[in-house]
């Protein structure tokens, strides 16, 4: 792998690991059912918004890397860019499964493009008109899958290269916080709850 390749490999594996980050917390707090209830006992609306923009983010980034090499003569940190820099490499069986991977992902990827242009990027009339219902969904498990065969496609370079792979899957103490807020949202929850049984108990008695 040589300097020009590698320097955009790094930052585009940096890119990916922020959408692993914002996707693994999205889903430590928003994944369960318990979760959305508890949270909504407590600031239902400030948690709406924070769920529908960064779902909107998480979107927005996949789409980012799915861009062209270059856009009006500017280059992009993509996969695509990524891709084409590494066919000017002696290595024909590594450029044939990136391939095979990119046009999987990219396939995959058509709801979120779709999501990108009419929703979230702009306010598509059609779209708006019948509140958004044309357009089809995004389940987590689409983005799981998603974001797996990116992991695999970044992988595969760094296996071919320098025989490692990385745990995408692994980012370090900070992406346990949206479990710690749905455990200090619990003790709360508790709290309050010991303090109205208390309450409830407290009584003046007549000897």
């Amino acid at each position: 792998m040589n300097n020009q390749i590698k320097e955009t490999y790094d930052l585009l594996n940096n890119e990916i690991l922020w959408i692993c980050l914002r996707w693994k917390l999205f889903k430590q707090i928003y994944g369960s059912k318990e979760n959305v209830e508890l949270i909504n006992e407590f600031a239902p609306v400030t948690f709406k918004f924070f769920q529908d923009s960064s779902f909107d983010m998480i979107i927005l980034s996949i789409n980012r890397l799915l861009d062209s090499p270059s856009t009006f003569g500017n280059d992009n940190l993509s996969l695509s860019r990524l891709k084409l820099m590494i066919e000017d490499e002696e290595c024909d069986d590594l450029k044939e499964e990136l391939q095979n991977l990119y046009d999987s992902i990219k396939k995959d990827c058509t709801n979120l493009k779709e999501l990108r242009n009419k929703r979230i990027g702009h306010n598509d009339l059609e779209s708006k008109k019948s509140n958004y219902e044309l357009l089809s969904g995004v389940s987590r498990k689409k983005i799981d899958n998603i974001l797996d065969n990116i992991y695999t496609f970044m992988n595969t370079i760094s296996g071919h290269f320098y025989e490692t792979e990385y745990h995408y899957d692994f980012v370090g103490s900070e992406g346990e916080d949206g479990k710690r807020l749905i455990k200090h949202l619990k003790t709360l929850k508790k709290l309050k709850q010991d303090q109205k049984l208390n309450a409830g108990n407290s009584h003046i008695t007549c000897d």
